[in-house]
């Protein structure tokens, strides 16, 4: 948006004027200029000040509260269609192997136990 301004006004200059090849190329060195070397050097520089850092390790964290509760939820559930006899035993089992195990990494997480990863399924 920046340098795509500028360069349509240079281009918009009518050919005959004196000089608008140079006119032209100076727009674009220094669209050039502004717009790649802080676009290669911030995220070094976002790395380096430790931006975001906090965000993201809250957001894995309250993830992994979400996801635990959803397990807890899920293995009440399970609990109660065993109880009632509502799915084949081996499916039942299956499930309730499958929520343990997304439990058990949510809490351990939350525990820090586990580095706080994005992948808690």
């Amino acid at each position: 948006m920046r340098g795509g301004l500028t360069l349509a006004a240079v281009l918009a200059i009518p050919l005959d004027v004196p000089d608008r090849d140079r006119l032209v190329f100076l727009i674009y060195v220094v669209i050039i200029g502004t717009l790649v070397p802080p676009g290669l050097t911030l995220p070094a520089l976002i790395r380096k000040l430790g931006v975001g850092r906090g965000e993201r390790d809250a957001t894995v964290r309250y993830s992994a509260e979400v996801r635990a509760e959803l397990a807890r939820a899920a293995l009440a559930r399970l609990e109660d269609t065993e109880d009632a006899h509502l799915a084949p035993d081996d499916t039942a089992a299956q499930a309730r192997a499958q929520y343990d195990l997304r439990l058990r990494r949510a809490e351990a997480i939350l525990e820090g136990d586990q580095p706080a990863t994005d992948e808690l399924s």
